[in-house]
């Protein structure tokens, strides 16, 4: 992924926290490609077939990341609510990924889950802050309702982790 490509592609001056925190993202993702190709047929904690189910869920979510970032002028709000799901996504494949990769990449996947970790929740604090300047009652409920979902347990998720049953 070319992150200094996506920069140039917009207007410098428009580089802001939403852009700084869809890198952040966009480069979780990256890392968690890369720990996933070197555990690719050397770790039995999950099968391969997961591990390029993952990689390519990923794939998919940095596309999503790059679509919203660059419809986000069109529809900002909407584009927030689609980036934080993406990341949200991201950030359980990596958590995942944790104690079934190469342990040689433990750090690395520790630094990629801390980067999506804290891109969603800059994400979540901007839905936040936008909430407070709309009058529309009806917008306001959709996106409370949606930082009420992201902030939310995974319940299948949840019981994933805790059985260690993938």
């Amino acid at each position: 992924m070319d992150f200094i490509k996506l920069l140039k592609e917009n207007d410098i001056n428009d580089i802001n926290t939403k852009t700084a925190l869809v890198l952040s993202g966009l480069m979780a993702s990256e890392i968690m490609e890369f720990i996933i190709s070197n555990s690719l047929n050397k770790y039995s904690g999950i099968s391969d077939l997961h591990f390029e189910n993952f990689s390519n869920e990923l794939k998919d979510l940095k596309f999503s990341l790059l679509k919203s970032y660059k419809n986000s002028n069109k529809d900002y709000l909407t584009s927030l609510v689609e980036s934080a799901y993406a990341l949200k996504r991201i950030l359980k494949i990596g958590n995942l990924l944790k104690g079934n990769s190469d342990s040689r990449l433990n750090e690395d996947l520790l630094i990629a889950i801390s980067l999506s970790n804290v891109s969603l929740e800059g994400l979540i604090s901007l839905l936040r802050k936008e909430l407070r300047f709309l009058d529309d009652e009806n917008i306001k409920k959709e996106i409370d309702d949606n930082i009420k979902a992201l902030l939310k347990e995974d319940e299948f998720y949840k019981k994933l982790m805790d059985s260690k049953d993938y």
